[in-house]
């Protein structure tokens, strides 16, 4: 079924710092679309989508090329920090770029996937004026029929004139 068009859509829980740099982590909810349309890859990201254009050989290692488009809302809420709260909050910023990775089926088992990719994205609401570089590794198998289980492990790296910003997760 997931060589023809198809869409998954889910439910579940993050976990990640309540700001960027912050050592605070919050439980929140997230949202999961996975699927292809027309041979076209959607997948999410913490707070957006990504389209793949080149359809992956079955069962090979794949590349990924297309676009993303992401909601950036750091520090634009309360950020459980007292000392962060006191600072003033940042507008939400509406960033798209170009993604560019790979993906590896079967590395453990015939069911599970490993993908590495890189996504650039440009801050086009002029929230931030600036670019950001979010290099980012995920691991996905299924756990059963109805569960799909994903770790992934992400970096950042952003500009805006003199200023930058590594922020490993």
């Amino acid at each position: 079924v997931f060589h023809r068009d198809h869409l998954s859509v889910g439910i579940g829980v993050g976990y990640q710092p309540s700001y960027i740099g912050s050592d605070d982590y919050i439980v929140f909810p997230s949202g999961l679309v996975q699927g292809r349309l027309h041979g076209i890859d959607i997948n999410s990201r913490t707070n957006g989508i990504a389209l793949d254009f080149i359809p992956d050989p079955p069962d090979k290692v794949g590349l990924n090329l297309g676009v993303v488009g992401e909601l950036r809302l750091n520090r634009s809420r309360k950020s459980h920090d007292p000392v962060v709260d006191r600072l003033s909050p940042l507008n939400k910023a509406i960033e798209f770029g170009p993604t560019v990775g790979i993906s590896i089926p079967h590395v453990l088992d015939a069911y599970d996937s490993l993908s590495m990719e890189i996504d650039a994205v440009w801050d086009v609401s002029n929230a931030y004026r600036g670019m950001a570089v979010n290099p980012h590794a995920s691991y996905q198998t299924p756990l059963s029929r109805g569960i799909l289980a994903s770790f992934s492990v992400t970096a950042l790296y952003g500009e805006r004139g003199t200023g930058q910003l590594l922020v490993l997760s």
